[in-house]
């Protein structure tokens, strides 16, 4: 994940845990926020070379003159078939292989542990995690520093599954390795039976917000640069007033401006887009921005989703009309600018919806409640409706790996690179998720995999 690609204003988060990773039994962090916020870049960014290289002057010794020290393991893709505990027993020995090997090769001196070569059954969790627990006793003993990087861990496929016993065994883990949280729903709601687990206290959650509208105009500009192209600045003005500060809405945005502007004939032009075409990028955007609008409804809470609704029909409201209000409307509202959803002028003193397009939104769902969902509309996570997005504007065509990852990941492949086949195997798992959904759900539409190629979608009928 280049650095560019990075949204904006997440230098303090990098800093607090560039200070956490290397002190003895530092709680972990949950990276908690909406879908495509940046929070799996976050991830693969720390997961990656760039973050030891930066970071390792706030390392303590002597992690800070040996970051190969420092063992990071990046854990996702969950499945109903198989046991959390497996599959983070799956992926944390892929990458400690990876790791056991450049290690032998380089620091012979250090007395690693071995990787195990024992397969585990699918459903053995309890095996799993206690060959997991042998070697981060074992890298603690060799001086390693290890650390875990969870995506997607509230899904209800990972931490749901879990027992109360199990999440205290990851509590149990303090010593021995720092994990490091991406979230999109709160854990406690997600697994109620694990409410009273110590896994939660040390757990601090950090939010994962949008960007203020000068960071987003600098995240905008960042990948413009990394792509040698510019914008006027009325129009990433714009872009800004309809995307907010949502990185991913930011790059919808800037596609459909950037398209926009070649098909008029003003790719090269230093002149902003004229007013006579603000309704068609309007337009567009509000199709391209519906499916991730409708979740970001959807994971509300009934008394925040109400909140919102009363704030599109009002426009704006007032913060003293909104402490009086009864329920204390205030209270509601400030949680929702948590998520970026709202905004507050603390100037003006009132509370605005962060975008035009998601008020219309709201609005059209207030005019017809019942037709906002429809019976066929698949059930999907923020990764997936993003995948979903991208496949549905291009049927039946084929779909390559790199396109795949450039549009849903925000990969930054050089000319003539290939993907990993790590990265291969992390959109495969995605693709067949979103498969199983569509099936599911029964859509009619398909993906047919072309093996090296990448993918195709088909519409029903």
């Amino acid at each position: 994940m280049s650095e560019e690609f990075l949204p904006v204003g997440r230098e303090n988060i990098l800093d607090d845990i560039g200070q956490a990773i290397t002190q003895p039994n530092p709680d972990d962090r949950d990276l908690h926020g909406l879908p495509q916020m940046g929070k799996t870049a976050l991830l693969h960014y720390i997961g990656g070379p760039n973050f030891l290289k930066k970071y390792r002057t706030e390392f303590q010794k002597p992690y800070d003159e040996e970051p190969y020290r420092i063992f990071i393991a990046f854990i996702a893709g969950w499945f109903k078939s198989v046991h959390p505990f497996v599959q983070i027993y799956r992926e944390y020995f892929r990458a400690y292989q990876a790791y056991y090997d450049t290690m032998a090769a380089q620091h012979p001196e250090i007395n690693l542990p071995e990787p195990p070569t024992i397969p585990i059954k699918v459903e053995d969790g309890e095996t799993a995690m206690a060959f997991v627990e042998v070697n981060l006793r074992g890298l603690d003993r060799a001086g390693i520093r290890a650390v875990m990087l969870f995506d997607e861990f509230d899904s209800d496929l990972a931490y749901a599954r879990l027992t109360a016993d199990e999440t205290a065994r990851l509590a149990a883990w303090k010593p021995y390795v720092f994990m490091i949280l991406a979230t999109e729903r709160r854990l406690e709601d997600v697994n109620a039976a694990a409410k009273g687990s110590p896994f939660y206290k040390r757990l601090p959650q950090i939010a994962i917000r949008d960007m203020r509208p000068d960071e987003a105009r600098l995240f905008v500009t960042r990948v413009l640069a990394a792509r040698e192209a510019s914008l006027p600045d009325a129009d990433i003005d714009r872009l800004v007033r309809l995307a907010g500060g949502f990185p991913y809405l930011l790059l919808l945005a800037g596609q459909a401006l950037w398209e926009l502007r070649r098909r008029i004939g003003l790719q090269d032009s230093p002149d902003s887009l004229p007013d006579a075409f603000q309704p068609y990028l309007e337009n567009r955007l509000a199709d391209d921005f519906r499916r991730l609008f409708e979740l970001y409804f959807q994971q509300r809470t009934n008394a925040q989703r109400q909140a919102l609704l009363d704030l599109a029909r009002r426009e704006t409201i007032n913060m003293d009309e909104a402490v009086a209000a009864t329920g204390r409307q205030d209270v509601l509202l400030t949680s929702l600018e948590t998520y970026g959803l709202v905004d507050f002028d603390a100037e003006s003193r009132v509370y605005r919806l962060f975008s035009p397009l998601f008020r219309s939104f709201l609005l059209a769902y207030l005019d017809a409640p019942a037709a906002a969902t429809a019976e066929t509309e698949p059930n999907l996570t923020g990764l997936q409706s993003s995948l979903y997005d991208v496949f549905r504007s291009r049927p039946g065509e084929v779909l390559t790996f790199e396109e795949l990852g450039r549009r849903v990941w925000s990969w930054t492949l050089s000319l003539g690179d290939e993907p990993s086949e790590r990265d291969k195997r992390k959109i495969h798992i995605a693709v067949s998720k979103l498969r199983r959904e569509l099936e599911e759900s029964d859509t009619g539409e398909r993906i047919v995999n072309l093996r090296a190629l990448g993918y195709r979608f088909e519409p029903a009928g």
